[in-house]
C-alpha cells in the first residue's frame, strides 16, 4: 500500500550567456559562462608590454565602459580591453623619470580621456555624442605624440570639457522643442488676442454708428421663407401678400395642417396655393387639413400618402386641384368639404388617382 506521495516542482532552468573578454594582440582570451540577470565577475587585468591597461569596454573603439558593478548580462557579448601607449623615452640610454612633467601632463589628459570615455552613448543625443567622441579621438592622438605642451594638453582639455559640458539627454532634446512650441503657441496666443480686442473696437464702433442711423424696414420679397408648425411656406406675391404651402420639415409627422395664413417678415401672407408633391410621401400621416384661403393644389400634392384617412377643406375658394392630387392615400378615406361647395368640389376631385371607395362629404 502507497500512504503518500510527494510531488516536487523542477525548477525552472535560467538562460546561460558566454562573457567573452578580448585582449587583442595575440593575448589568450577568456570567457566566462554567466547567468541571464547577473553579473560577470571581473577577471585578472591582461598585461601587454609598451601599453597600460584601461579595462573593458563594450565596444572595440573601447568608448563604452563595462561597470562590473551594474551592468548586467541579458546575451552572449564581447568585451574588449582598453590599451594607452606607454610612453617611449627620447634616449633610450636614460631610464624614466617619474618626476617628469611631460608624464604628468599625459596622466592627466589620459585620466581626463577615461573619465569622457565613461559616458554612455546612448544616454545622449548623437549629435552631441559626436561632438564628445571626436574631442576624446583628438585627445589620444595628442597624448599618444611624442612631445605634449602645457599649451597643447590645456586645448585637448577645453575641447573635451566643452564637449561634455554640451551633451545632451535625448529627454532635455524633447523638452527643448516642447519648450520651442509652446513659446510658439504662446505667441499665437497673444496674436489672437489682439486680433479679437481690435474687433472688439471695431464692433463698438459699428454699433455705435448703427444706433445713430435710421434701419429700413425689412421689405418683404418673392421668395421668403417661414416654416411654421413643421410646414414650409414661401412667397409667390410679396405685393399681394400671398404665399404657398410646399412641404414640411419631417416626411414622419402624423398630421397636415396648411394655415389661412402666416407671418414672414413681419407681414400677414394669406396662404392661396399648395405646391406641387409639397406632401408626398408623407406615409404616417393620418389627417390634413387645408386652410381656408387655399385656392389651388398643386399635382400630387399627397400623393402615396397611404395612411391619410381624414381630410378637411375649410375653404369655398378653391378653383384648381392638379393631377393625382390623392393618388395612394387611404382607400377608407373621407374629404370633408363646405356644404355649399359638396358638388363642386366633387366634380374638381373626380379622378384625381384616389379609389373609387373614397368620400366626398
Amino acid at each position: 500500500m502507497i500512504s503518500f506521495i510527494v510531488i516536487t516542482r523542477k525548477a525552472e532552468e535560467t538562460a546561460e550567456y558566454t562573457v567573452t573578454f578580448d585582449a587583442g594582440d595575440g593575448i589568450e582570451t577568456v570567457s566566462q559562462q554567466v547567468s541571464e540577470g547577473d553579473k560577470a565577475a571581473r577577471p585578472a587585468d591582461p598585461k601587454r608590454d609598451g601599453y597600460t591597461f584601461d579595462g573593458w569596454f563594450k565596444d572595440e573603439a573601447c568608448r563604452q565602459a563595462w561597470d562590473f558593478d551594474t551592468d548586467i548580462v541579458t546575451e552572449d557579448i564581447t568585451l574588449y580591453a582598453g590599451w594607452t601607449k606607454q610612453e617611449e623615452p627620447d634616449n633610450p640610454e636614460k631610464p624614466d623619470n617619474p618626476d617628469d612633467p611631460d608624464d604628468d601632463l599625459r596622466k592627466t589628459l589620459g585620466e581626463a580621456i577615461r573619465l569622457a570615455e565613461m559616458l554612455k552613448a546612448e544616454d545622449y543625443t548623437k549629435e552631441t555624442y559626436d561632438v564628445l567622441a571626436e574631442a576624446i579621438a583628438g585627445a589620444r592622438e595628442a597624448c599618444e605624440a611624442e612631445e605634449l605642451t602645457d599649451e597643447q594638453m590645456q586645448e585637448q582639455m577645453d575641447q573635451l570639457a566643452q564637449a561634455a559640458a554640451g551633451l545632451k539627454t535625448v529627454q532635455k532634446e524633447q523638452n527643448e522643442i516642447l519648450l520651442d512650441q509652446l513659446e510658439e503657441k504662446k505667441q499665437e496666443l497673444l496674436d489672437k488676442i489682439k486680433e479679437l480686442e481690435a474687433a472688439k473696437a471695431n464692433v463698438k464702433r459699428l454699433e455705435s454708428e448703427l444706433s445713430n442711423a435710421e434701419v429700413p424696414a425689412e421689405t418683404l420679397q418673392k421668395g421668403d421663407r417661414v416654416t411654421v408648425k413643421g410646414v414650409k411656406y414661401r412667397v409667390t406675391d410679396a405685393e399681394k401678400k400671398e404665399a404657398q404651402a410646399y412641404g414640411v420639415e419631417n416626411k414622419k409627422r402624423k398630421a397636415i395642417s396648411v394655415a389661412a395664413e402666416v407671418q414672414i417678415k413681419g407681414e400677414t401672407c394669406k396662404v392661396t396655393s399648395i405646391a406641387a408633391r409639397a406632401f408626398a410621401g408623407c406615409k404616417q400621416a393620418g389627417k390634413a387639413v387645408i386652410g381656408k384661403n387655399v385656392s389651388s393644389i398643386g399635382e400630387k400634392a399627397f400623393y402615396g400618402d397611404r395612411n391619410l384617412k381624414k381630410i378637411t377643406v375649410k375653404g369655398k375658394n378653391l378653383k384648381q386641384a392638379g393631377k393625382l392630387i390623392w393618388k395612394g392615400i387611404s382607400a377608407r378615406a373621407v374629404i370633408r368639404v363646405p356644404k355649399a361647395k359638396k358638388n363642386a368640389y366633387g366634380k374638381l376631385f373626380k379622378g384625381k388617382g384616389q379609389k373609387a371607395t373614397v368620400k366626398i362629404k
